[in-house]
């Protein structure tokens, strides 16, 4: 987890051969549970295109934010990627899962915001 100046909690919604992990979800619930006693809204990330992406927002999040053209299992370019738009969207706190991609990830994506 990262705490940002900004508004909002991100969920990174990972996907692997177009399908959301399981763990999208979870990470879902975490952030609603985050993001209530604050007032923000909840986005959820996902780096490319999946199946069922809309079950994001059916599940609670307030956005869904597809970034396309992220390369899969290169971590620097999806750090990077997740970066560049949190720089521009502001938000407060995101959470990846702890699985091998979000333990590589989240500290390149803390470098990068500083």
């Amino acid at each position: 987890m990262a705490d940002t100046k900004g508004s909002g909690v991100w969920i990174v919604a990972e996907a692997r051969r177009g399908k959301l992990l399981p763990t999208a979800f979870e990470l879902l619930t975490a952030a609603k549970s985050i993001a209530a006693p604050r007032q923000e809204s909840v986005t959820a990330v996902v780096l490319g295109p999946a199946d069922g992406v809309e079950a994001l927002a059916a599940g609670g999040a307030s956005r869904v934010l597809v970034l396309e053209g992220v390369p899969d299992f290169v971590d620097d370019a999806c750090a990077a990627a997740l970066a560049a738009a949190a720089k521009s969207g502001g938000p407060r706190t995101i959470l990846l899962a702890s699985g091998v991609f979000g333990r590589s990830v989240a500290p390149r994506l803390a470098v990068a915001l500083g």
